[in-house]
């Protein structure tokens, strides 16, 4: 029975099969009844079962049948009916169809016409060379499909693999501009001319010029689609594309070059492909048509001296209708030519024989590829067709021709002035996995003449203001070769190292300013002409503005502001091509506050990264943001010399409370007044207007009587020096309206504006549009002020931003301490100046002189044992200031001397209450000592300084006898002691410190002992102090049968006393604080304990105050702290005691001693209570258990829910 099966392009089916009765029919009944959907594309081809290698049926050129063939074809019993339904409409739905596509191309050529090429390869390849390379099977190397034989018999066959590419690309119309590249980016370059392709064998060998662009360039890198063809890091060709085929011809192996005003040793001169062959089958004699029309080998008005043709032939084989076995055959195809005119087409010549390729009785089951090249008779412009001369066989069998390429040569060398070329020639083969030649892409860098020491040079370089002399220089822009201002770009190429690039390819049609424009903006610079000098100006942060713009230079009334009181903007999205790669579109966003969702989009060709495209979207928003304010002004010709991207310095300053008079008359400096005036008898300013309306002026002025006016003497001599005129040329003439003066306050302003324009409104004057230029755009941006190169800088001019050149320092001894004084060298420009003084080397500064005109002063300074520096800076009459200079210095000790002090006496009566009471206590005390007999007092002083005399010999004596026993001890003792003595009988002070170390056998100790002693006696009121401290450090390690000890003890004691000697006031306060630890071993058995103890004690007249802290720490399993009090016997503290317990636990218990504890409140869940008394506490829900009364009669069972009363 027939089956009829639905398939896709690789072989599997789809829907389910059809069965039809056991009969002959005819096969267009069968497509009528079983076609797939009529908007679908297909192709019939009918299968015979039992043919093995049929399977997947996948049509071929035996198999398929045309719509001609179909009601001439039977459908026997054993026959299968394939519909392949091939994507023709609508595109390919995955790049996995359209391999399949592909696939099914290479195998079966009939099916090429039902397929675009414009879904395949992209625009414009369903044309020219890509549509014939198709139709060849082109692509079968690049999936890796073979095209074997259809039936069993000719399994034994020999059988080969075809292998191809193909080309295609943008092919310039005629006039078409070359491309032009600046920087380093990716681009497609157009075809030079249509790519050509000749058989080689099985494989196929491609041939593409490209035009890479105008001038030189640097080239990296090469690609086809995704993968690297050449690499010049890598050296070269690529695998598998370097690969040669050996015994093959060496002008077919792959290869590239690099072109720039030389030929090609790759590509003759001019090869004109013809665009009408595209896989054309030869007609048949006996078809409709019978042969083929005719295609001109060269378009109109070229002719040629040779031409190429390349043909296939799938098969030649006959089938026997019932057997099925192949049998032998013949084939043979003719191609004719005639010469025409070149320009009108008119046939000027009989048709002559060109090729003929004839095949007689043989048996070939594999596709061959043949391409022939031919000379005409003469150069001239010829057209060709073809015809296969067999009919169409009447039995199933192959013997088509196809007719896939025709290209003519002319013989004559091709050089391309100024223009960049590369020639790459392809040659497919196995294990090329790339075929489709279409997309290539070019990674280079523009190679410009850049300017260094005095000559210019080619460099690769990705710099703007190269490509932008480039293009003024070039005669492909501007042809003016010293019309670029070289100084400028050479200046700026060496300033700047980020955000100044341009890497992109510029617009095909575009005038001089526009391309200018578009390699300038990515380093936000614009060009301009000054003169016959081609120059540009760069927004960019100044350290001082270039130009300044005062009212005496502004027209009367030309000024106008204008501020925006609505924010936009500051939401800016900048698109870049990341890598300079059109295929790798990217973007990046900065928003000024919070986005919003209608942000600015800029693309900006030339950026190529994402940092640069960054810094160029906060430069957009944040000028949006902050530079609202607007300014127009009107000036005289002095407008000229100022330029888009200046810093002008504008309203230096203005009159405030003004007050305008007129000028009826004036006698030397003094003006006489149109109407009575009580202008101030001191200076003030004023501004006159002269004839013209211009300022004459600011000017010093004041009031002589009630209607004269005094101008100042020097400035009327210094303004007709600076302006040219003289007063009497400023007053208007006795036919003119009388002249303005205004009077008033004067107020500077100091603000910097950015030009956007200046462009002349008139004659004689020009209109300049600024911006204010607001810091904060800067502060975004991330960029730092920077000084232009001056330009015709007059050494004689103060600098708008004075430097410091000497600043000097020293620390000077005063009566009552120490100084410092500093100053700085005459500094140019400087108007005011500031100080500063560190003493921790510049980690602090403290002002010692705030900004002011003092470029000199002293101040007082604190010693110290460091160095200290003293920095300094001036500021300019525009405000600007100078860096820092800086200077250090030793500051010396300062000295006090005693006859220098004054009378420092307190009037009594000025002190407080409480001050007053207490110097007239301690006075009745003083009167009190007076009465006392004074000597009996004297008597016990001198007593007490005999027993400190002999106390200091006794200490005198033992310290000679602990000489003479140290002298005898061994090396590894130690002891060293210090005395010092200084006072008089009633006042003295000592100093004790004794160091001592000892070593033996068994024992080690070291102490240090310190003690100190002063005493003041009054001579008049016998009234002493004693104060005394005592520290001693001791530690102490021994060993004694096996036990080891281990004592470190300190002790610090102080005490004081004041006492009389009759004894009406005695005081004494003690501390003293200890500090032990003790290490025990003794057979493997170690204790440890430290100890800490801290007393503080005052007696005075007989009460005594004692606080005793001790605490402790022993073996690492208790600690003990406590805190004591003791006021005249009476004590009171707490304790606290922690030890852990033989089961791991730790307990701690606190023991208090006091007799107030203060109300506070504690959770229940931190107590434990056993007795409590006299309770009260906020318990909160009570879940469980059971509540009662004090004597048991009333009981709450919260667990069983009842409530019970007992009598």
């Amino acid at each position: 029975m027939t089956l009829v099966l639905t398939t896709n392009v690789v072989g599997q089916t789809r829907g389910e099969p059809v069965t039809l009765p056991n009969r002959r029919r005819r096969l267009s009944t069968i497509v009528a009844r079983h076609r797939p959907a009529r908007h679908r594309d297909f192709v019939v081809s009918v299968h015979r079962r039992g043919v093995v290698d049929q399977r997947p049926f996948v049509p071929s050129d035996a198999t398929a049948k045309i719509k001609a063939q179909w009601s001439k074809t039977l459908i026997g019993p054993n026959d299968v009916v394939v519909f392949t339904v091939v994507p023709g409409r609508g595109g390919f739905a995955s790049i996995g169809l359209a391999i399949a596509s592909i696939a099914l191309i290479a195998l079966a050529p009939v099916v090429a016409p039902l397929i675009s090429g414009s879904l395949l390869f992209g625009g414009g390849a369903a044309t020219g060379v890509l549509t014939t390379a198709i139709q060849a099977g082109m692509v079968v190397g690049g999936i890796g499909l073979a095209y074997a034989a259809q039936q069993a018999s000719a399994a034994k066959d020999k059988t080969q693999t075809l292998y191809s590419v193909s080309g295609g690309g943008n092919v310039p119309k005629p006039g078409g501009r070359k491309p032009l590249q600046y920087g380093e980016c990716w681009s497609v370059p157009p075809l030079s001319q249509r790519d050509y392709f000749r058989y080689d064998g099985v494989t196929m060998v491609l041939t593409k010029r490209l035009t890479l662009g105008i001038g030189k360039y640097e080239v990296h890198q090469i690609k086809v689609g995704d993968a690297v063809f050449w690499d010049a890091s890598q050296g070269g060709l690529i695998a598998p594309f370097n690969q040669p085929v050996t015994g093959t011809d060496p002008a077919a192996q792959t290869a590239i070059e690099f072109l720039y005003e030389q030929p090609s040793t790759i590509a003759p001169g001019d090869a004109i492909a013809s665009g009408d062959v595209a896989g054309q089958e030869v007609p048949r004699v006996g078809g409709n048509p019978n042969v083929s029309p005719w295609f001109r080998a060269q378009p109109q008005g070229v002719v040629s001296d040779s031409v190429l043709l390349s043909w296939t032939i799938p098969a030649v084989y006959l089938i026997g209708v019932n057997s099925g076995e192949r049998r032998k055959a013949s084939a043979e195809a003719v191609w004719m030519a005639r010469r025409i005119d070149p320009d009108t087409g008119a046939v000027i010549g009989q048709p002559f024989e060109l090729l003929r390729d004839a095949y007689n009785n043989v048996l070939v089951t594999t596709a061959s590829r043949f391409s022939k090249i031919i000379r005409w008779p003469a150069e001239g412009a010829y057209e060709v067709n073809a015809q296969n001369i067999y009919p169409d066989p009447k039995e199933f069998g192959q013997n088509s021709f196809t007719w896939d390429e025709m290209t003519a040569f002319k013989d004559d060398v091709r050089v391309r002035p100024q223009t960049s070329e590369i020639v790459m020639r392809v040659r497919a083969g196995p294990g090329l996995t790339v075929t489709a030649f279409s997309d290539v892409s070019v990674l280079a860098t523009r190679i410009v003449p850049v300017f260094e020491n005095g000559a210019w040079v080619d460099r690769a370089t990705r710099k703007a203001v190269w490509s932008y002399a480039d293009l003024v220089r070039a005669n492909y822009g501007l042809a003016l070769d010293a019309g670029a201002d070289v100084d400028k770009a050479a200046y700026y190429a060496g300033l700047l190292t980020e955000a100044d690039t341009f890497d992109g390819v510029l617009p095909e049609v575009s005038g001089f300013w526009e391309a200018a424009s578009l390699i300038l903006h990515p380093m936000r610079a614009d060009p301009i002409k000054v003169g016959s000098v081609h120059s540009f100006v760069r927004d960019e942060p100044q350290a001082q503005p270039r130009r300044i713009i005062s009212r005496r230079q502004t027209i009367r009334d030309s000024g106008t502001a204008t501020f925006k009181t609505k924010v936009e903007g500051g939401d800016v999205i900048v698109e870049y091509e990341r890598e300079g790669d059109p295929k790798k579109p990217d973007e990046v966003r900065y928003s000024y506050g919070p986005p919003t969702r209608t942000p600015k989009r800029y693309k900006v060709p030339g950026i190529t990264e994402a940092v640069h495209a960054l810094k160029h979207a906060k430069w957009l928003a944040a000028c949006a943001v902050f530079r609202g304010a607007e300014r127009s002004v009107t000036t005289s010709w002095d407008g000229r010399l100022i330029y888009p991207g200046d810093h002008i310095l504008s309203d230096m300053w203005f009159l405030k409370q003004t007050t305008a008079y007129g000028v009826a008359s004036f006698s030397g400096n003094v003006l006489t007044l149109d109407y009575d005036a009580s202008v101030s008898t001191d200076w003030v300013y004023g501004s006159i207007r002269t004839r013209v309306g211009k300022d004459w002026g600011i000017i010093r002025v004041r009031g002589q009587g009630v209607r004269s006016l005094e101008l100042h003497a020097s400035d009327v001599s210094t303004l007709t020096a600076s302006s040219g005129l003289a007063l009497a040329d400023v007053l208007a003439r006795e036919s003119q309206a009388p002249t303005t003066v205004v009077v008033g306050g004067l107020t500077e302003m100091q603000q910097t504006w950015v030009a956007r324009s200046a462009v002349p409104a008139d004659e004689d004057h020009v209109q300049i549009e600024m911006v204010r230029d607001d810091p904060r755009v800067w502060q975004i941006v991330g960029e730092t002020p920077i000084i232009p190169v001056p330009i015709g800088l007059n050494p004689l001019d103060e600098p708008l931003i004075p430097e410091v050149d000497v600043l000097h320092a020293r620390c000077d001894r005063i009566e009552t301490g120490i100084e410092v004084v500093w100053g700085v060298s005459a500094t140019r420009g400087a108007r005011n100046y500031e100080a500063d003084l560190s003493y921790d080397g510049g980690a602090t500064w403290d002002v010692l002189s705030a900004f002011g005109p003092a470029s000199s002063g002293r101040a007082m300074m604190q010693q110290t044992d460091g160095p200290v520096t003293v920095r300094a800076r001036a500021f300019g009459r525009t405000g600007l200031h100078g860096g820092y200079a800086q200077t250090t210095f030793l500051t010396v000790a300062p000295v006090v001397d005693g006859s220098f002090l004054a009378n420092l006496s307190v009037d009594i009566a000025a002190l407080t209450a409480e001050a007053q009471k207490q110097i007239a206590d301690v006075s009745a005390l003083g009167s009190g000592l007076l009465a006392l007999d004074t000597v009996s007092g004297n008597v016990a002083i001198d007593t007490a300084h005999d027993t400190i005399r002999g106390a200091i010999q006794q200490l005198a004596t033992m310290l000679d006898q602990l000489a003479d026993v140290a002298s005898d001890r061994a090396v590894n003792d130690f002891l060293q002691r210090q005395e010092i003595l200084v006072g008089t009988k009633a006042s003295n002070a000592a100093i004790s410190r004794e160091v001592k170390a000892r070593s033996d056998a068994v024992s080690a100790i070291a102490s240090i002992v310190d003690a100190i002693a002063a005493r003041l006696t009054t001579a008049e009121g016998q009234v002493s102090g004693a104060a005394q401290a005592v520290q001693s450090l001791q530690a102490s390690v021994s060993t004694q049968g096996g036990q080891i000890d281990a004592i470190s003890q300190q002790l610090v004691s102080l005490s004081s006393t004041v006492s009389t000697q009759g004894g009406l006031i005695t005081g004494n306060a003690t501390a003293i604080s200890t500090l032990t630890t003790r290490a025990n071993t003794v057979d493997g058995q170690i204790s440890v304990t430290a100890t800490s103890l801290q007393a503080l004690s005052t007696t005075v007249n007989g009460q005594t105050a004692t606080l005793t802290t001790y605490g402790s720490s022993i073996d690492g399993l208790k600690v003990q702290y406590g805190v004591t009090g003791s006021i005249n016997g009476v004590t009171g503290g707490f304790v606290m005691t922690g030890v852990r317990r033989n089961d791991g636990a730790v307990a701690y218990t606190l023991e208090v001693d006091g007799s107030l504890i203060v109300t506070g409140s504690v959770t229940a869940a931190k107590m434990s209570v056993l007795t409590v008394s006299s309770l009260t506490a906020n318990l909160g829900a009570i879940t469980a258990g059971s509540m009662q009364s004090p004597d048991g009669k009333w009981v709450i069972n919260l667990s069983g829910k009842a409530e019970y009363f007992y009598d």
